[in-house]
């Protein structure tokens, strides 16, 4: 799975914005479980 599908992917899965969702998957190193974790501790 390319990025850009990983970003969809979770932009759909948290319901956040494509800038949200990619900043998340950079700050987890790309992993869509951590990145998951991430946002949902940031509180979106």
């Amino acid at each position: 799975m390319d990025h850009f599908e990983m970003v969809e992917k979770l932009r759909q899965k948290a319901n956040v914005s494509y800038e949200e969702a990619k900043a998340a998957l950079e700050h987890s190193e790309w992993d869509l479980l951590d990145a998951l974790v991430y946002l949902e501790s940031q509180g979106k």
